[in-house]
């Protein structure tokens, strides 16, 4: 049965279903959705606030909650980009990925609390437990590996890479922007990028003791 975008259709198992404009809702989604097209939210109040975003997929609870006209999202796993607003092209994968995210675009979050703290940055990617969770607006960074890029990381570093973890959960911190850390702090191998003058790019390597 098709009904507006305010009102309710059938329960099933206690959830309220809506079908409008090609958006499916289970769990009291799209009830503000007005030309948004092709969603998909499952999950207590996941995307409640749509209006006119399309292409976008959440399933947990408040998932992509705050999304209103962000489009080509996707977020699985409770609370996964509930603060997200108008970014688009996003994934996130576990339990609050990409939380705090609002306008960022071309983000990529794969794990519990990954890219947890990230706001505006874009072109991100995050793979591992808590992985890049201190990175607020930096962008083109990718980290691998548990806890990397977490604690003692630059909120706002930029074209950087961290992979890693130790025996104790510590991961690879990155601090400078255009710089691959892998390993952590006590033993790492980094390779940092170096202007000149002449605008070439000269690139240095240094194993911590």
């Amino acid at each position: 049965k098709l009904v507006t975008a305010a009102a309710a259709g059938p329960v099933i198992g206690g959830a309220t279903v809506r079908y409008r404009n090609s958006s499916f809702a289970v769990g009291g989604g799209h009830a503000k959705l007005t030309t948004g097209s092709y969603n998909t939210a499952a999950g207590m109040s996941a995307q409640e606030s749509l209006t006119t975003g399309s292409y976008n997929t959440a399933a947990g609870m408040s998932a992509q909650y705050s999304l209103t006209t962000g489009s080509s999202n996707t977020a699985s796993g409770h609370a996964a980009q509930q603060f997200l607003t108008t970014g688009s092209y996003n994934t996130a994968t576990g339990y609050a990925a990409q939380y705090l995210l609002t306008t960022g675009s071309h983000n990529t979050a794969a794990g519990y609390a990954a890219q947890y703290l990230l706001t505006t940055g874009s072109y991100n990617t995050a793979s591992g437990y808590a992985a890049q969770y201190s990175l607020t607006t930096g962008s083109f960074n990718t980290a691998i590996g548990y806890g990397a890029g977490y604690t003692g990381s630059s909120a706002t570093v930029n074209g950087s890479v961290a992979i890693g973890c130790d025996s104790t959960g510590v991961g690879a911190i990155v601090t400078a922007d255009n710089t691959v850390v892998l390993g952590t702090p006590l033993h790492s191998l980094k390779c940092g990028a170096v202007g000149t003058d002449s605008g070439l790019w000269a690139f240095g390597v240094k194993k911590d003791a």
